[in-house]
């Protein structure tokens, strides 16, 4: 008997909390749910034992079913370029290489013109629908970020600047130093798709900071926002994994490693509250961190002019 109530407990707990937190039938939920992870663990299992068609067949699988909950991946922006940015969009992407020489190591294998082709559409404003500049800057990052935006427009025509470091700050847990530690190249050049991707959602995160300092959202109500506009260049960001890199894998016999593609629980994340009830709640971690760099913004206490909100962190 009480080997069978544990049972049903087992069964109806996360019924309950997929009702609770999503607000929709629980049932529906957990049968997405499952066949997103499902479909989304057999990719994982099969890229990283070198099936690298097996595992891509498993992951667009995915995608389709995410589609249902992610707009954006059935109907992905796209923006015609002129000559003139595509021209830029070469000069941004040959300063990239040329700031973080870590890449290099992809560079120079079979198959890499592609993602350079991609990522220099992607500068020119293919998806985002203008100009997007590389900074070579690291040192704003600050602790456990590698990649971030700027969302104000450069006054070369850019609409957001981007940064990615090629090091990662972290702290000791016992002493509190500092350990840096280099950043692998798969891992710089998932974080650069993540944040060409991250631009188009850029006037709402200006709005999201600009309620923020002005007090009119609370610290709960500003992480939740953050990772609402997240989740969208996750996916397209998993998108770029199946539609781009896996292929530049298969033909260049490179290794890769899913987790740095979102391929895990955030991932498949059906929206803002799954994240953060599958998330602890550590301050030193996204997306927890964000109450920090909230009250940051509440200690500014005014409210910036046009567009021109500068990232404070």
């Amino acid at each position: 008997m009480k080997g069978r109530c544990l049972l049903w407990c087992a069964v109806l707990f996360p019924v309950l909390i997929c009702e609770y937190v999503t607000g929709q039938d629980p049932v529906s939920v957990l049968e997405w749910q499952a066949d997103a992870k499902y479909l989304g663990k057999k990719a994982k299992s099969a890229i990283r034992h070198g099936r690298i068609d097996v595992g891509r067949t498993y992951l667009k699988a995915s995608l389709e079913i995410l589609g249902q909950y992610r707009p954006i991946l059935t109907n992905p922006p796209c923006h015609e370029v002129s000559e003139d940015d595509l021209a830029y969009g070469r000069h941004q992407f040959s300063q990239f290489l040329k700031d973080r020489p870590c890449v290099s190591e992809l560079a120079s294998r079979a198959g890499f013109f592609k993602l350079k082709q991609w990522a220099i559409r992607q500068f020119a404003g293919e998806s985002s629908g203008g100009r997007v500049r590389w900074s070579k800057r690291t040192s704003h990052l600050g602790f456990y970020n590698v990649g971030a935006c700027d969302p104000t427009p450069g006054s070369d025509g850019s609409v957001k600047t981007i940064f990615v470091s090629d090091f990662l700050w972290t702290r000791d847990h016992n002493t509190g130093a500092a350990i840096v530690t280099p950043i692998p190249a798969e891992h710089v050049w998932s974080v650069l798709v993540y944040e060409l991707q991250n631009i188009l959602n850029r006037r709402r995160y200006v709005q999201l900071r600009r309620d923020a300092m002005a007090g009119r959202i609370s610290s709960d109500e500003y992480v939740h926002g953050i990772v609402e506009l997240e989740l969208p260049a996750v996916a397209l960001t998993l998108k770029h994994y199946a539609d781009v890199y896996l292929p530049f894998v298969k033909m260049s016999g490179t290794k890769t490693i899913p987790e740095l593609w979102y391929l895990d629980e955030l991932g498949w994340a059906r929206d803002a509250k799954h994240v953060l009830l599958i998330h602890e709640r550590k301050t030193d971690r996204w997306p927890w961190r964000m109450e920090r760099h909230y009250r940051v913004l509440r200690s500014r206490g005014a409210v910036p002019s046009g567009d021109n909100c500068k990232r404070p962190f």
